[in-house]
Parts: structure tokens; sequence; C-alpha cells
């Protein structure tokens, strides 16, 4: 069996190629390792062997032991945590994770809709100034008025 750091950099690498050799699959209802709500975020590492995907297992203490090869899929693409797992591990580090990157998705969700649905609607002398604003810094640094129209404007405002 391979070495886990080996294999993590081995996956790392693998699944940013146009044909990866190892796949993430998400976890279906009927076939989580348990009824933790971590396995809403994390996906089984698979890999292509004879023609079909196995599930990835490696030796992480040299005794023979193997373990499952998880990986974070809260958001598409993975973001390549990449966990060992069996049913007498904990998995305390796994929800760390994923609780940390659900901080860090919610954080980047700040576009005007979530805006305006926590602090309710600007005002009209807020919609002035923030005009006033906008157009002041196109004027001022010689910039395009398309900088500031837009999804992508949208969701830094």
């Amino acid at each position: 069996m391979q070495c886990f750091k080996l294999v993590k950099k081995k996956i790392s690498i693998d699944l940013t190629n146009k044909n990866p050799q190892y796949v993430v699959i998400p976890f279906t209802l009927k076939n989580r390792p348990s009824t933790n709500k971590l396995w809403d975020c994390m996906g089984q590492v698979v890999m292509k062997a004879s023609g079909e995907w196995v599930r990835l297992d490696v030796e992480v203490d040299g005794k023979g032991w193997t373990k499952t090869v998880y990986m974070c899929a809260y958001i598409k693409p993975t973001c390549f945590s990449i966990y060992i797992y069996n049913l007498r591990d904990n998995t305390s580090s796994m929800c760390d994770h994923t609780y940390s990157r659900a901080v860090a998705i919610a954080s980047f969700s700040n576009n005007l809709t979530v805006w305006a649905n926590k602090r309710g609607m600007p005002t009209d002398s807020a919609k002035a100034n923030m005009t006033n604003a906008l157009v002041n810094m196109c004027s001022w640094d010689i910039r395009p008025y398309s900088s500031v129209e837009g999804a992508s404007f949208e969701n830094v405002i």
C-alpha cells in the first residue's frame, strides 16, 4: 500500500487533469458511514481499477490496517482537503473542516439579495450616496462605467 502523504498529493494533482484517475463520489443517504451530518459535505475517493471505479483504501500505520480516503466535496470543484477514516476513528478533524468551510462559504455569499434580506432594503438616501460615490470613483479614476455594473460587481458590493 502507498504512503498516505504521497496518496494525498497524487490525488490532488490528478483531480486537476482532464481525465483523472480518481473521482470524488458524494454520499447518498443510503451509503453513508454513519448518520453524522458531516457526510453531507464529504465524498468518497474512488479510483479506476480494471475498468471500474473502486473505493480507495490506504495503509497508514505500516501494520496492514487500511483506512478509506475521503475528500471535502462541500463546493465544486472540491477543495482538495483529503482525510482518512474507518469506523474506529474520530471524525472531529473532518467536522472542524466542514464547519470552517461552511462559515467561509457563507461569508462569500454577501450579494445584494443576502444583504437586503439581512438588513432590510437600503433607503433612498443610501442609494443616492452610493450612486454619487460610484460616479465619482469612475470619473476621478478615469474608469469605465461598465466597471460598476454586472453580477460580479453586485457580489463585491
